[in-house]
C-alpha cells in the first residue's frame, strides 16, 4: 500500500505541474496538451481505485491483501463531485 500511496503522491506533483506549464501554440499542440491531463487523470483514478480495492482479483495483485474477497464481487463505482474523488461499491 506504501507504494501505491507514493506512486500517487508523486503523480499528483506531475499533474500540478503540468496543469502550470502546459503551453499549446496552435490547435494540435492543445489537442496534445488535453491528452497529457487527461491521461494524468486517469493515471489518479487508478492509483485509487486500485488503494480502494483490499483484494487480488484477477491481474490486480496486492501482495498486502493476497486472497479473493467475494464480498468485494460486486462494481466499484468512482466519480467526481465537487472536485472530489468519491468511491463506492454496488452490486450488479
Amino acid at each position: 500500500e506504501s507504494l501505491l500511496l507514493q506512486g500517487l503522491s508523486h503523480l499528483r506533483r506531475i499533474k500540478q505541474k503540468a496543469q502550470t506549464a502546459l503551453i499549446a501554440r496552435n490547435p494540435h499542440e492543445l489537442g496534445r496538451s488535453l491528452e497529457v491531463l487527461n491521461m494524468l487523470d486517469l493515471g489518479e483514478l487508478t492509483f485509487i481505485m486500485a488503494l480502494d480495492r483490499k483484494e487480488t482479483r484477477g491481474l490486480h495483485v496486492r501482495p498486502d491483501y493476497p486472497f479473493t474477497n467475494p464480498t468485494l464481487n460486486q462494481a466499484h463505482i468512482i466519480s467526481r463531485r465537487d472536485n472530489k474523488i468519491h468511491s463506492q461499491w454496488r452490486p450488479y
